[in-house]
């Protein structure tokens, strides 16, 4: 095996490792908090995932650096020392920052991507169960089914729609406006 193809493969498990270790919600928060601010401690690491609505001990925030170091996502380096020793006495940041920012980008399209299809086929099984029996159609499901075209329709929903698929939206605000004058 030549040396490049050894690098391509180190660097592909390299990525695997970290996509597996971001595959956790809190430890994505930590990467965020550090994004934002760059050098912390564990203890205020803990605070800033409590000012987020994240409700973790300290040791839970530990276990998760841990993971983030082994990853090689985080460094640690010595610290000051307070009165809290065991929280105070390493400071975290990010390694390769930049490409850490890159991977969070690239995270944030994909959730839009999986949000945006998730929406559409939540829609795409009430517009269809709708259509199948129009007649019988109560008028929460079709307020439901109005909201839910609402949100496939918004600017961030919409344009990640293949054309189908906007397609079919048209066509289940046509079973609305059949419906409307009967019911809405």
């Amino acid at each position: 095996m030549n040396r490049r193809t050894a690098l391509e493969k180190r660097r592909s498990r390299e990525n695997w490792n970290v996509l597996k270790v971001l595959q956790n919600e809190a430890r994505l928060q930590i990467i965020k908090t550090l994004l934002e601010v760059e050098e912390l401690c564990l203890s205020d690491i803990a605070r800033k995932l409590e000012e987020k609505g994240y409700r973790m001990n300290l040791p839970a925030v530990v276990k998760h650096v841990h993971r983030l170091e082994e990853a090689q996502i985080l460094e640690s380096r010595s610290g000051r020392v307070s009165d809290e020793p065991d929280a105070r006495k390493t400071i975290y940041s990010l390694q390769e920052k930049e490409r850490m920012n890159e991977i969070m980008t690239q995270l944030t399209s994909i959730r839009i991507l999986f949000e945006s299809g998730a929406i559409f086929s939540e829609t795409a099984k009430l517009a269809l169960r709708i259509q199948s029996n129009l007649s019988r159609a109560t008028e929460e499901e079709l307020k439901n089914l109005k909201s839910s075209l609402a949100r496939c329709e918004s600017k961030e929903i919409y344009k990640h729609l293949t054309e189908d698929e906007k397609t079919n939206l048209e066509l289940w605000k046509m079973i609305l406006e059949l419906k409307a004058p009967t019911t809405l």
